[in-house]
């Protein structure tokens, strides 16, 4: 048994560490496998997850998982977990062949029924139906013989039937994506995303969009025919390159929550856990600066304004990347401009104080540190340019203040700042 899991640690290692080089540069450790799970006698052992049923230590736990498991790690018979909170069941299901079949019931921490299908070497089958945590039903789908999905009925959550019959319009998550490693080993991709749309005979048909999670703003644009994607755009077109896409970000799919745990993927420790809930609560208050030009237009305009001073030495001579910070005060005005070429600064300063208004970061309502940050690179052919917007929050009781950074409403960096 111990063997087993010793086997397991080495198969998760490389996984690991490939996660973590695809994570925000932040505060991250991974978790030790070792102490993600408990002995209890021969072949029973209890494993420790997070709500992503991601292995985690049970000190910062969300389920447990009573289960036996065979000489090559795969679990077997009758599954259970159990909420670490309230000690209620949260998923019933069964596996013979190092495959879960049968029936699968998962529940919410209070205690209600979350979902309820059937599962065949598996693979999710036949009907499935789940719920709010109010034991509203969400939806009714169906998993076809060919592998297709199928939404026959679903409510939003005030209870308000939007799906009829296979048509109306649906919101919700969709599958996990996966990368695949090197070595082969395919990684869980924790979606960002909500997508909503509307469909036709249970499946996509009409336009659709990607929505961040944290604070719903539409990603892509897309547009079906009969479950086909068709076309599709990014909701804000990128400073360089095109806004079409030729795949589509809506993959019209589920996946039974079994599957997250079959991958034995390896979570982060509980400190990072906890920084990790830290930043949540904090970007939920938290407002970047904003222009009233999408930010791709802004750099765009900028790096006109730039050219026109193509034919001065300085503007040769520059790096081939350089970082312009631009601080804004309570008016949303460019106080402050810092940067290593002397030239670049002060024309910098100019245009952007010429350029439209900024409203300055907000955390709680109220006026914080923040602005936002100009990369100019020089290329054999042009000088691009590229913007991010960053807000320090304020420093609480024996810690010190944060600088957050966003990139197309994506947190890429957070910082101590002194």
């Amino acid at each position: 048994m111990r063997s087993a899991l010793l086997l397991l640690l080495l198969t998760l290692s490389f996984a690991t560490k490939a996660q973590q080089l695809k994570s925000p540069p932040v505060f991250i450790a991974e978790a030790k496998l070792e102490d993600c799970y408990r002995v209890i006698e021969a072949d029973s052992v209890l494993l420790y997850y997070d709500t992503e049923y991601r292995l985690t230590p049970p000190q910062c736990a969300s389920i447990r998982r009573h289960t036996r498991l065979t000489a090559d790690a795969d679990f077997k018979g009758q599954v259970l977990d159990y909420w670490m909170e309230t000690g209620r069941l949260a998923m019933r299901l069964q596996y013979k062949n190092a495959q879960a079949n049968g029936s699968i019931e998962q529940f919410h921490a209070n205690g209600t029924m979350a979902l309820r299908g059937q599962l065949v070497a598996g693979t999710p089958t036949g009907e499935w139906r789940y719920w709010y945590d109010n034991s509203q039903l969400r939806q009714v789908v169906q998993f076809l013989p060919d592998g297709q999905l199928r939404i026959e009925s679903y409510w939003d959550s005030t209870g308000t039937q939007r799906v009829t019959d296979g048509n109306g319009n649906w919101e919700g998550t969709l599958a996990s994506s996966y990368t695949t490693l090197p070595e082969g080993k395919k990684v869980r991709i924790v979606s960002k995303f909500i997508f909503r749309g509307e469909v036709a005979d249970g499946v996509p048909n009409g336009q659709w969009q990607s929505m961040q999670r944290h604070n719903r703003q539409p990603f892509t644009i897309e547009n079906f025919v009969q479950g086909k994607f068709r076309s599709g755009r990014l909701a804000t077109k990128p400073v360089y390159g095109t806004a079409a896409l030729s795949t589509p970000y809506v993959v019209f799919a589920l996946e039974s929550p079994s599957k997250f745990a079959d991958g034995f993927d390896l979570g982060v420790s509980c400190e990072t856990r906890q920084h990790q809930q830290q930043d949540q609560k904090i970007l939920a208050a938290l407002r970047f600066p904003t222009n009233s030009l999408p930010l791709p237009d802004y750099a765009e305009q900028l790096r006109r304004s730039l050219a026109s001073y193509s034919g001065q030495p300085w503007y040769r001579k520059l790096p081939t990347e350089t970082v312009v910070r631009c601080e804004l005060d309570t008016t949303g005005y460019v106080k402050e401009v810092s940067c290593s070429n002397a030239a670049l600064k002060s024309v910098i300063l100019k245009e952007v104080r010429a350029m439209s208004h900024w409203i300055p970061a907000t955390y709680q309502g109220k006026y914080i540190p923040g602005g936002f940050i100009v990369l100019v690179s020089n290329t054999r052919d042009d000088v691009l340019v590229e913007l991010s917007t960053m807000a320090t929050t304020p420093s609480a009781a024996g810690a010190p203040a944060e600088e957050y950074k966003q990139k197309q409403g994506f947190l890429i960096n957070r910082s101590v700042r002194p």
